[in-house]
């Protein structure tokens, strides 16, 4: 298995709650890290983080970039209510994955001063 199936894998097991599968695509010494908040975590936590989220949401991947050893995802999860995007960057060593670092930004609107270069606004202007 190429390291962007075993990605591919893991966000289909977290997808549909297969916390067994998630586990086994898992390092036993994973590190898991959120920038944005100063969070960093061992596997354990991951897997609990993940199971435990609150909600009923579903995960799907937007984009992925195969770069060898990091493979790097944009993914959406999608909530009754609302949708969160995400990036992560997978680190895999030994068809596993080692090392996680995820940022999820906040959505926020398009500044002003460049609404006009943006491309619903030109849409909207033709």
């Amino acid at each position: 298995m190429t390291n962007a199936e075993l990605v591919r894998r893991l966000w289909h097991a977290i997808d549909t709650r297969d916390w067994v599968a998630c586990a086994s695509f898992c390092a036993v010494d994973l590190t898991y890290a959120l920038p944005q908040s100063g969070e960093s975590h061992k596997r354990g936590n991951y897997l609990r983080l993940n199971r435990e989220y609150p909600g009923d949401w579903r995960v799907s991947i937007d984009h992925l970039v195969d770069g060898g050893d990091w493979i790097v995802t944009e993914v959406t999860v999608t909530f009754p209510d609302h949708r969160d995007r995400g990036v992560s960057l997978f680190r895999c060593e030994n068809a596993l994955i080692a090392e996680i670092r995820e940022y999820w930004p906040e959505p926020f609107p398009v500044p002003e001063w460049r609404k006009q270069w943006n491309l619903e606004e030109e849409t909207n202007s033709e």
